[in-house]
């Protein structure tokens, strides 16, 4: 089996940034959906003196790193780029349909950079209200890919041979902390 760690360092002083709450919080989150394929699968996590630890499942690279992988122009890939949209926006619906909120900084983005086009942020109100789970930063970093088939060769995975990804794609991120594009003053 293998793993990805993801290690945050223990507060030496009181002026070093505690990271309890960031952590804790996505652990819980990954652990409400530990059963989900839409979500980062999540092992186990843990605490010592120097280091808050999540053990999770480790997936073959992110939305962001396939695409500066792609070779072919974009406009003779806009099919699967489609199709590849479509796997995004069935993860977020899988996030409204379990009672969870975001908030739509990114989404526009994301479809931008699977397309080759430029990103412009943007933000939007919560669809539907907020309840119990947030999202603030979706990005192509934020969604992972890993082959549908074992046996994929990189260079499939890569230089895909159809307009049907032949990876599925899982929700990951800092979930419930808010980005810092995403916050905007009210005064």
């Amino acid at each position: 089996m293998e793993v990805a760690v993801k290690r945050m360092t223990v507060p030496k002083s009181m002026h070093d940034r505690c990271v309890l709450h960031d952590i804790f919080t996505e652990i819980m989150v990954m652990d409400k959906f530990k059963n989900d394929p839409k979500i980062v699968h999540l092992y186990d996590y843990g605490v010592d003196e120097e280091n808050f630890w999540i053990i999770m499942r480790l997936y073959k690279d992110s939305l962001k790193g396939w695409l500066k992988r792609q070779r072919t122009p974009w406009f003779e890939n806009l099919p699967l780029y489609l199709n590849i949209y479509e796997k995004v926006l069935e993860t977020m619906l899988f996030l409204t349909q379990n009672r969870t909120s975001f908030i739509v900084c990114r989404v526009s983005c994301v479809f931008l950079c699977v397309c080759g086009g430029a990103c412009d942020w943007f933000t939007a109100d919560p669809l539907p209200p907020p309840t119990d789970v947030n999202h603030y930063d979706l990005k192509c970093d934020n969604f992972l890919c890993h082959p549908l088939n074992p046996d994929t060769t990189d260079e499939d995975f890569y230089d895909q041979p159809s307009d049907v990804p032949n990876f599925f794609i899982v929700l990951a991120g800092t979930i419930a902390i808010h980005a810092p594009h995403c916050l905007h003053s009210t005064s």
